[in-house]
């Protein structure tokens, strides 16, 4: 799951992000539903599940963004607090259209338990030219 996303990152980012983890406490999870993110393809439309605003990660985030924002040039206005929707994607990037309907209808027909658990590390990922290297991650810490 994303807390901000940015075209770049300072050099500094993965030093902050190891201290921020050490004082952040393992946030509970819950995510119930699944939806479909469109828009333009290459990278949509996606399906995702949807992870509840739970005050602990609604937090987390706020604290994430207040110490890494200033380090992040051009940093995406979906990641803005008020704007933010946590979820994790399990499809994206050239999913086509014509796969959504299908994916849809299996969803619905079948039983999917909300997800539950809790996250457990705080990272840094870097896109490279497409792929996503996880660049930094550190266990959570905070009491």
């Amino acid at each position: 799951m994303s807390f901000v996303v940015a075209e770049q990152i300072d050099e500094g980012v993965p030093e902050i992000v190891q201290a921020l983890a050490a004082s952040v406490a393992p946030i509970a999870l819950r995510a119930p539903s699944w939806t479909v993110f469109t828009g333009p393809p290459p990278i949509l439309p996606g399906i995702v599940r949807v992870v509840l605003r739970l005050s602990a990660l609604d937090a987390a985030h706020r604290q994430v963004a207040a110490a890494v924002g200033p380090h992040l040039p051009d940093v995406s206005p979906l990641t803005e607090h008020d704007e933010w929707n946590p979820h994790v994607t399990l499809a994206a990037w050239d999913v086509g259209i014509e796969r959504v309907g299908p994916v849809i209808r299996w969803l619905a027909e079948n039983d999917h338990p909300a997800w539950e658990g809790r996250i457990t590390r705080l990272g840094s990922i870097v896109d490279d030219n497409g792929r996503h290297d996880l660049a930094c991650a550190h266990p959570l810490g905070g009491d």
